[in-house]
C-alpha cells in the first residue's frame, strides 16, 4: 500500500520518481501521509518505477496490490 500511496503523490503534485523519492524523505506532511517514521525506509526511485510498470499489467497488478496489503 505504501508504494501506491506514493503513485498518489506524485500524481498530485506532478514529481518524477528522484523527486518524490527526496520529498518523502524532505515533508514531514509526506512522511505523515505514507504512514513512515522519521527515520524509517523510504522507497527509492527504483521500487517506486518498478511498481508503477507492474501496475499497468492487469495480472501483476493483482498480485502487487496483494503484496502491498500485507505490508
Amino acid at each position: 500500500m505504501l508504494v501506491f500511496k506514493v503513485l498518489l503523490l506524485q500524481a498530485m503534485h506532478t514529481l518524477s520518481d528522484e523527486r518524490g523519492e527526496y520529498l518523502i524523505r524532505d515533508r514531514l506532511s509526506f512522511i505523515r501521509f505514507l504512514g513512515l517514521g522519521l527515520a524509517g525506509p523510504v522507497p527509492d526511485a527504483n521500487t517506486i518505477w518498478n511498481f508503477r510498470e507492474a501496475v499497468k499489467r492487469p495480472a501483476q497488478c493483482r498480485h502487487c496490490l496483494r503484496v502491498s496489503m500485507r505490508r
